[in-house]
């Protein structure tokens, strides 16, 4: 629908420069009916954007609540966002004194709720919009395994990558541990983090923070800040 409403308004403008250019007869009057209707299309998709735009422009803000949340942490912390990953999108991947983390920023609407290792979405007044992320699991464990690999073959030495799914939005349990995989209220993040045991020593630290600086950045779309102040 996006590239529909896209092509149309594009249509619309060139034919309006057409008209204006070469039409013998009242070339502006017909342009600027032509340049108007591309105009009211463009601004229809604009304030009722199709579901996948509205999608990525909530990924989008969730992922900017993320890291505005991450500034909370010390100078010992480091954090990028938005990278390529060996086997999907990585949103943020945080190297501290608690170890390597990959977060995974969800901004769902509804209510959050884990069951069964499960991330379940419910909308009360609406049940029939109920939905479970059945496949999250799986592909945060395999992008968080890919970066492990990664720093495995530039240190030579295995380091360990937690996920976390931080949760936008209603989400009344909190905190919720569910095998290997954590689920956080956006404004839980920080405290964990601080509550998490030392794991990697601090030259280490710096040798892991060397190689996520080098990951290259999955996109221009989402500027964030590269550390944390």
């Amino acid at each position: 629908m996006a590239t529909i409403v896209a092509l149309a308004s594009g249509a619309f403008f060139a034919a309006a420069l057409i008209a204006a250019r070469f039409l013998p007869w009242q070339p502006r009057f017909t342009a600027g009916v032509l340049a108007g209707g591309g105009l009211t299309l463009f601004l229809s998709a604009w304030d009722d954007p199709p579901e996948v735009i509205a999608k990525w422009g909530r990924g989008a803000a969730g992922e900017r609540m993320t890291g505005k949340a991450l500034r909370g942490l010390g100078a010992d912390w480091y954090v990028r966002h938005d990278l390529q990953g060996r086997y999907g999108n990585l949103d943020h991947v945080l190297v501290g004194p608690g170890g390597v983390f990959l977060l995974d920023s969800k901004n769902l609407g509804g209510r959050s709720v884990v069951e069964d290792g499960v991330l379940h979405v419910r909308f009360p007044d609406s049940p029939i919009d109920d939905y479970a992320c059945t496949g999250l699991p799986r592909a945060l464990f395999g992008r968080a395994a890919g970066l492990r690999e990664r720093l495995k073959a530039e240190l030579g030495w295995i380091v360990d990558v937690h996920p976390v799914v931080v949760l936008l939005g209603l989400f009344p349990e909190r905190r919720a541990e569910a095998g290997r995989l954590t689920y956080l209220a956006v404004d839980e993040l920080v405290p964990w983090l601080l509550e998490q045991p030392v794991r990697v020593a601090p030259q280490d630290v710096q040798a892991i923070r060397r190689i996520v600086n080098r990951l290259p950045a999955a996109s221009d779309l989402v500027r964030l800040p590269r550390e944390v102040d």
